[in-house]
């Protein structure tokens, strides 16, 4: 009986033990969370925002974004769609940003042009809603993992990692759309390639059943035509041209040495259409252009190689 009684005691002890240290690990979670979120730069979440801005003073110039739907829109420096997925990416990275410390409650003139913050090299801005949260970035710290950061409308100085300040700097091209040409494979009814030197391939999509119309009246790869088109749809444009007022001319796009045509199920009366001119080489891609924009762009060499291939290649072998 005298042994049941002390197995029962420490039992109990056992399990009071672990009742409190559950507790007290809970209790320390939560302090943890609750100082993350006290050092938290940004009190907003990602969906909140309806719009922001970087600028570089010295580099890119002034980006401006704005939500349109689900989708971003992108105001400065030019009118075009943003890269959803890019901009996502990099409100989820920014928005995690922490202060590591306060180095300055009230700075002084020359604190503040030591640390960069007399000129920041890099601002940027959320509109949330009717406000505007505006930081400032300045120099990176001795060790180059740090840098100085303030709000306007707040005298602090705060210490941040030197990731949020990499992270707010991004460049055009990574937050600008980068789709070639929006189609969509599954719903092709007809797909046109007219190619120098090369008799035009035509391709029909009737009810299921795929014919090659030119330059030899048979049937068509199903498996060949639609990795082509999905080939081109996710595609991603390498890079933008800097001076599309150079003419297309000097880009080979006044006679481009490629057309593609693709007509969809729910747009018979429009089309899709890519041009690509001369070639690249320095960049190794090709000059192209969708023929409802005026943006010229370069294609890498690969996706266009898919495009070159004899008409053979879209027939099906069966026959």
């Amino acid at each position: 009986m005298t042994f049941f009684r002390k197995s029962l005691f420490w039992l109990i002890v056992l399990v009071f033990l672990g009742g409190t240290l559950h507790l007290l690990d809970r209790r320390t979670e939560e302090s943890k969370r609750l100082e993350a979120v006290h050092r938290q730069l940004f009190p907003f979440s990602q969906e909140g925002i309806t719009g922001f801005w970087i600028e570089n003073r010295v580099q890119t110039g002034r980006i401006r974004l704005v939500r349109a739907g689900e989708d971003w829109q992108m105001t400065e420096p030019l009118q075009t769609r943003g890269d959803g997925k890019a901009v996502q990416k990099f409100l989820a990275n920014t928005l995690k940003g922490q202060r590591d410390a306060i180095l300055f409650e009230n700075p002084t003139q020359e604190q503040r042009r030591e640390l960069g913050m007399d000129a920041p090299e890099v601002s940027l801005g959320f509109e949330v809603g009717n406000n505007t949260a505006i930081v400032r970035f300045g120099k990176r710290g001795p060790t180059n993992n740090v840098a100085y950061a303030q709000f306007d409308g707040d005298p602090r100085i705060y210490r941040v990692h030197s990731d949020i300040k990499e992270e707010a700097n991004k460049g055009i091209y990574l937050l600008r759309d980068k789709t070639v040409l929006a189609l969509e494979p599954t719903k092709m009814v007809k797909m046109e390639l007219v190619r120098t030197g090369q008799p035009r391939l035509l391709v029909r999509q009737r009810e299921g059943r795929w014919d090659m119309l030119e330059p030899v009246a048979k049937r068509a790869s199903m498996k060949n035509v639609m990795e082509t088109l999905f080939a081109i749809r996710n595609a991603e444009i390498k890079a933008f041209v800097d001076d599309p007022a150079a003419g297309l001319a000097a880009h080979g796009l006044d006679k481009p040495t490629i057309t593609l045509t693709v007509v969809e199920h729910d747009k018979e009366e429009k089309h899709l259409q890519l041009l690509i001119g001369a070639k690249d080489r320095t960049q190794r891609g090709y000059f192209a252009k969708r023929a409802d924009a005026p943006s010229i762009f370069l294609l890498d060499e690969e996706t266009v190689h898919t495009l070159m291939a004899d008409a053979t290649h879209w027939q099906e072998s069966s026959e």
